[in-house]
C-alpha cells in the first residue's frame, strides 16, 4: 500500500475511516476499458431483441457496401462472430466507426452508444490511483503519518 498515494487521494475527506475507505472502494469513476464485442457479448449486453436487431441492421448494410465495392462493414460484421474474437469498441477508431454509421442511418444513435457503453466501467478511487482494496486501518496510518 502506498500510504503517501492513499493520503493525497483522501485529502480533505474528514468522514470517519470506515467511511473514507468505503468511498476508496466504491466504484464511481468511469473508464474504458478493453472490451471484445462479439454477437455472443452484444447478445448479452443489449439483450436478444435489441441485439438482433442491430446485428440484423449491420449485415444489410454490409452486404450493400460490399457491392457498391466496399468491404470494410463486411468485414467488421465478421469480426463480431465470437470466433473471430470481436471488436474492441475501446478504440477511438471504432467509436468513430460507430458515429459514421449513425450518420449513414444504419444504426441509431441510441443503439451506437449502447454498443459503446459495453465498453464503460466504473472503478473505485482506488483503483484510479493504483491502489489496492482500502481498509479503515490504512485510512488511520495514512492520516497518522502524512497528516500535518
Amino acid at each position: 500500500m502506498n500510504f503517501k498515494v492513499l493520503h493525497t487521494l483522501i485529502a480533505g475527506n474528514a468522514g470517519s475511516a470506515e467511511a473514507v475507505s468505503d468511498w476508496c472502494n466504491t466504484p464511481s469513476i468511469p473508464k474504458l476499458d478493453i472490451t471484445f464485442v462479439t454477437t455472443r457479448k452484444m447478445m448479452a449486453e443489449l439483450g436478444p431483441v435489441d441485439a438482433v436487431e442491430v446485428i440484423t441492421k449491420l449485415k444489410s448494410a454490409a452486404v450493400i457496401a460490399a457491392d457498391s465495392g466496399d468491404d470494410m462493414l463486411a468485414i467488421t460484421v465478421d469480426m463480431l462472430n465470437p470466433n473471430q474474437g470481436g471488436i474492441d469498441v475501446s478504440l477511438p477508431s471504432v467509436r468513430q466507426h460507430l458515429d459514421a454509421l449513425v450518420t449513414a442511418a444504419v444504426l441509431t444513435a441510441t443503439e451506437a452508444q449502447k454498443i459503446k457503453d459495453i465498453a464503460n466501467v466504473l472503478i473505485s478511487p482506488a483503483q484510479s490511483v493504483g491502489l489496492p482494496t482500502v481498509e479503515a486501518p490504512h485510512i488511520n496510518f495514512a492520516r497518522s503519518q502524512y497528516d500535518d
